[in-house]
């Protein structure tokens, strides 16, 4: 009997794939209106460079009117060292989340201020004294080795137990629609 359910739940899934691969005549006008809304929008501003800092490692952001470069990419446990070279006064404060995570104190010329990104994470570092402003991307380092890959590394298919669970649970959705049918 169980069997019997699963093969014809199985065979339900086939059918109303097979019968859901036409589309309506109102889906194709609802799509008509999607595609051709967005066709005079105009095509979004490329993002600044960026520039990739591997771990253990250090890179300088100068301050010199701006921040330059604007925005860095560093792997978690990299320095990043901003390096005052013009007249003005500065202070560096990087927030994530609202919370500030690092600040500098005054910065005169010639004066650098070295801050280690542990957490990664989306920065955002200003300077409140002349407005500039930087991200610093913070990503998770892979490590692919013998032992394994890092945890959160992307790229990576769920487990056979999840996906065997979701597939149970579908065949049994099924066996409950095909009971309250009759």
């Amino acid at each position: 009997m169980q069997l019997k359910s699963a093969l014809l739940s199985i065979f339900l899934i086939l059918t109303l794939a097979a019968c859901t691969t036409e589309q309506i005549p109102e889906a194709k006008a609802l799509d008509n209106i999607i595609d051709t809304a967005f066709e005079d929008l105009p095509e979004p501003a490329l993002s600044p460079p960026t520039e990739s800092v591997p771990a253990n490692s250090a890179t300088t952001i100068e301050i010199n009117g701006a921040f330059i470069p604007e925005t860095i990419t560093i792997t978690a446990g990299a320095t990043v060292t901003w390096e005052s070279n013009d007249e003005k006064p500065h202070k560096i404060s990087c927030y994530e989340l609202g919370k500030r995570t690092a600040y500098s104190g005054r910065l005169e010329k010639g004066d650098s201020f070295t801050y280690k990104f542990d957490l990664r994470g989306e920065k955002l570092c200003i300077d409140p004294v002349m407005g500039y402003r930087g991200t610093i991307i913070v990503e998770q380092a892979v490590v692919n080795s013998i032992t394994g890959n890092a945890i959160g590394a992307t790229g990576t298919s769920p487990p056979l137990g999840v996906t065997l669970l979701l597939l149970g649970m579908l065949l049994s959705f099924c066996q409950i629609a095909i009971m309250y049918r009759k």
